[in-house]
């Protein structure tokens, strides 16, 4: 059964104890992303996730990796849109130690200007090894035609130039207004001795508490729902191969009931080996070596989205092919044979899940923020047991509807893929 327990300053901790695991997997978890930057913070989220390594008042960077590294562990963060998170897997008895460092991490930073400057390039080259990528690049094609200038399209880690602007003083005040400990929710899932945990935590808290600013964390400025824009774009590029995405918002109830039936829909669509895309346009056709389709279910929008890439040579037929099988979703809706398959492919993913400690800390916090609470194992079972096929007739309605899709086709012109510079010599 999952725990709450309300710590200082706000802080919130989840934990899911997790008797037949040696392991333990920790999360501090903050609900701000890239689209929550002001224009004179962008980069700043992505940037502070790697400064809180460089350094706190009580470790060196050094002496964050030696504390997890001796211990077997593994610590990292991320960015993404909507969230920023540290994170630790280690054995179970090492969860006190994990947890102290992770809250030093949250609470003490020093963010040293020496540090700054070092960490700032290799955040450069980071975006630089994205610019390399030609999928990478394919992908920011699509969101920004899909999403047009709204926040939601630009680059979770800012663009170089906005990044080199970020100094100590920016980059501090950005740290004590989004790491605030009443931002901060901390998810911990595994064999973990809860009393030992909360007292590490609760003393970093209390150590820092001369440090936020007084009266607690301010409000966040609220988002903004993005528009989203359909249409086929082709967009060339000096690349082998033809990269396509697409996407389109649902309007949907965002419910668990919706969530799963869209699982459902994408499992059986594109999110599978024996998927209809992967099936029709891979295995049957030999279009494509990658396809499939994946969903982001963002605070104010739900999106199903496709992925494949191809030889210059059958863009056009990939194009025509990916279309026509979305339409045929309501020329042919999912049969109990297909919906019963897809169901089954996901509770075998839950039986994996359940075994991992990292995905049951994530989950904990993803299913918190979507449907307002964690739902049990038990529950999830239930839903995907409970939907029948022709109740997934009006969400697959939504996704054969093509006119509402923003499809791009990235790189590889099929009359002039040969004239690759990087590839002359």
């Amino acid at each position: 059964m999952i725990q709450q327990f309300e710590l200082s300053l706000g802080a919130t901790l989840m934990v899911e104890p997790v008797e037949h695991t040696g392991t333990a997997a920790l999360g501090f978890w903050y609900g701000h992303g890239s689209r929550d930057e002001r224009p004179h913070e962008r980069g700043c989220s992505h940037l502070l996730e790697h400064m809180v390594f460089k350094g706190t008042g009580r470790r060196s960077a050094a002496r964050i990796a030696r504390d997890i590294d001796r211990v077997g562990g593994v610590i990292n963060a991320f960015t993404d849109r909507e969230a920023t998170c540290l994170y630790c897997s280690v054995p179970g008895s090492a969860a006190p130690a994990a947890a102290e460092v992770l809250a030093d991490l949250a609470t003490a930073a020093t963010l040293d200007p020496d540090e700054l400057a070092k960490e700032r390039q290799v955040v450069i080259n980071e975006i630089h090894a994205g610019d390399d990528s030609p999928d990478e690049r394919a992908f920011q094609a699509f969101v920004r035609r899909l999403w047009g200038p709204h926040v939601l399209s630009r680059r979770i880690a800012g663009e170089v130039e906005e990044v080199a602007r970020i100094d100590r003083d920016r980059l501090h005040r950005f740290y004590r207004e989004r790491f605030h400990p009443a931002r901060l929710v901390i998810s911990i899932a595994g064999q973990v001795p809860v009393e030992e945990v909360i007292a590490v935590i609760e003393d970093a808290l209390q150590r820092s508490a001369g440090t936020w600013p007084d009266g607690g964390a301010a409000a966040s400025e609220p988002r903004c729902p993005p528009d989203h824009h359909a249409g086929v774009w082709r967009e060339r590029d000096a690349c082998h191969q033809t990269y396509l995405y697409g996407g389109r918002p649902l309007p949907v109830e965002r419910t668990a009931r919706s969530y799963y039936e869209l699982a459902l829909l994408s499992t059986l669509a594109g999110e599978s080996m024996s998927s209809r895309l992967f099936q029709n346009l891979r295995e049957e056709r030999g279009l494509c070596y990658a396809i499939g389709s994946f969903r982001t279910h963002l605070s104010d929008a739900w999106l199903w989205s496709v992925f494949a890439n191809c030889v210059p040579e059958v863009r056009e037929e990939l194009i025509d092919a990916l279309l026509d099988e979305l339409r045929a979703l309501r020329r042919r809706p999912p049969d109990r044979q297909e919906v019963a398959e897809a169901a089954g492919h996901l509770r075998g993913s839950l039986i994996f899940a359940r075994e991992d400690m990292e995905t049951r800390m994530r989950r904990m916090v993803y299913q918190r923020r979507t449907f307002g609470r964690v739902l049990s194992f038990e529950e999830i079972d239930a839903h995907l047991d409970g939907v029948a096929a022709e109740e997934l007739e009006a969400l697959a309605g939504l996704v054969a509807d093509t006119d509402a899709l923003a499809l791009v086709a990235y790189g590889g012109d099929p009359h002039d893929h040969d004239a690759d510079t990087r590839s002359a010599a």
